[in-house]
């Protein structure tokens, strides 16, 4: 007798275990086939129609990657740009004859503008980079906290409405 198929076992699972080599999204979209072909096993369902919606939305799927990948090449750019500007500062106020490092060393106040400035630096870099990674995230990914918005009706972190 053959051992029931409860989609999570060991042998369920087959080769798409953590060690496959395969990323999660291969491993997803693998499972998904599985997923599909049990339920057209079992309900009697044309396979090659149930395939084509998956197919569907694979292509709808990997088409909005690249379309968030585009959206957000600017905002990295951006985050780039702003991340090195206080240091091309100091590079320019060198070239035009200033001293901005010795104002920056000399002195106590200098040596506090210097570390609230690599400071402010630091979490501008941290808070930006952790917005575009908010903003690349597939809807599907959230954090828990908006899975949990989503569930009571609310809506998710991205302020879209909850599906």
């Amino acid at each position: 007798m053959a051992p029931a198929r409860t989609g999570g076992d060991d042998a369920s699972r087959g080769s798409f275990g953590r060690n496959s080599g395969l990323t999660n999204e291969e491993r997803q979209t693998w499972l998904e086939l599985a997923a599909c072909l049990e339920i057209c096993e079992a309900s009697g369902a044309p396979v090659a129609a149930v395939l084509a919606r998956l197919a569907d939305r694979l292509d709808a799927d990997a088409d909005a990657a690249a379309m968030r990948e585009t959206a957000l090449a600017g905002p990295r750019a951006t985050v780039r740009l702003l991340t090195w500007l206080p240091f091309i500062g100091l590079g320019l106020g060198m070239a035009m004859g200033v001293d901005p490092v010795g104002v920056l060393l000399g002195g106590p106040l200098g040596w506090a503008c210097l570390v609230s400035g690599l400071a402010l630096v630091a979490v501008g870099k941290w808070w930006s980079t952790h917005l575009i990674a908010t903003a690349a995230r597939e809807p599907g990914a959230a954090p828990r906290r908006g899975r949990v918005l989503a569930r009571r009706g609310g809506t998710g972190i991205g302020g879209g409405a909850a599906r």
